[in-house]
């Protein structure tokens, strides 16, 4: 005995209704209106379009140097002190 497609249909929430569903409970928690909500929602849909901007125009190398001069230049004094504690212990 299976799930008859009226009973699929009144338990499945579409992705309008989850939207919109979504939407209402962000204007009660944060407690602001929909106006107010729209204009968060285009501030941050500009603000993360730069975000990927900056990262094409920085470029995936750049990032990969940036990440190999830090882990050198934080793990260069470390094994420095390293050497002193064997001299230590000698």
């Amino acid at each position: 005995m299976g799930v008859s497609p009226a009973e699929t249909e009144a338990t499945t929430w579409h992705m309008d209704e989850m939207e919109r569903i979504t939407n209402q409970l962000e204007r009660v928690i944060y407690g602001i209106t929909l106006n107010e909500q729209k204009r968060i929602k285009k501030e941050c849909s500009i603000h993360l379009i730069e975000f990927e901007a900056s990262w094409e125009t920085i470029g995936i190398q750049a990032l990969q140097q940036t990440i190999e001069q830090l882990e050198i230049s934080f793990g260069y004094p470390k094994m420095h002190l390293v050497s002193h504690i064997s001299d230590s212990i000698q």
